[in-house]
């Protein structure tokens, strides 16, 4: 009797949670999952140093650990994501240390339910399949809540950029000068049929005078756009249109 007592004194435990069902085994022993739960425990257990062994359900290894124990000791171990890691201790008797990770509920062959896991996913898990030998479970997860997508302002508009204005005279006689935005650019004299200026892109004011600059021939905004050379046409008595844009490039005042 006393030779007993002073067995059961020194047994200690280790426990494994698996967030994946895998074999387990401890020094050699393969150890059995319990329909209730996926954690395995390994009771009766020798003081001193053990082995902790996990391999795929086929048996192919994945990791290990040794873990030394004292007497009425429990250690606390957890594997996911193919790593075994200690998560807590205490000794033989204490719940073991499993939070956030979610119980599995008993069920017969082939139940099965949706549970959340406490880590913002969910698992379905099913037990006791059938032509399995020993109850088996299986643990598929599922993705957390979509997350809203990052609001991306939109590209800022482009700048201005250069385009060739192409002044032409309907009347290669009707001498004159051409102003944009209060600067002279061009000059038509006798024989002169056009003038090619470059505008950035946007509206631009533009004045016709005569080569005396005492009249005013026309003036109004000219709305250049990029593409190909616009084409601004006019004569003292012909009137001023843009040729190759939309109606409306041209508005006279």
């Amino acid at each position: 009797m006393f030779l007993l007592l002073a067995h059961l004194a020194a047994a200690a435990e280790i426990t494994v949670y698996t967030q994946t069902p895998e074999a387990v085994s401890i020094d050699g022993v393969l150890l059995e999952y319990d329909e209730a739960s996926l954690l395995l425990v390994a009771r009766n257990l020798k003081a001193g140093k053990h082995t902790v062994k996990i391999e795929s359900i086929g048996r192919k290894p994945i990791t290990q650990m040794d873990v030394t124990l004292q007497q009425s000791e429990r250690v606390d171990l957890v594997y996911g994501q193919r790593t075994l890691g200690k998560v807590g201790d205490g000794l033989v008797g204490e719940p073991a240390v499993t939070a956030g990770y979610a119980a599995v509920p008993s069920y017969g062959a082939g139940g099965s339910r949706a549970v959340a896991d406490g880590m913002g996913g969910g698992v379905t898990m099913t037990v006791g399949l059938p032509g399995m030998p020993g109850p088996a479970i299986v643990v598929v997860q599922q993705p957390a809540a979509p997350v809203a997508p990052a609001v991306v302002p939109p590209p800022p508009p482009p700048g201005p950029t250069p385009v060739d204005v192409v002044f032409s005279l309907k009347d290669s006689f009707d001498m004159s000068n051409v102003y944009v935005d209060g600067k002279r650019v061009a000059e038509f004299r006798t024989g002169d049929q056009e003038k090619t200026v470059t505008l950035m892109s946007g509206p631009h004011t533009v004045e016709v005078k005569d080569f005396t600059e005492f009249h005013t021939w026309f003036k109004g905004t000219l709305n250049v756009t990029p593409g190909d050379a616009l084409r601004f046409g006019y004569g003292e008595d012909g009137g001023a249109e843009v040729y190759n844009r939309p109606v409306g490039a041209w508005v006279q005042k």
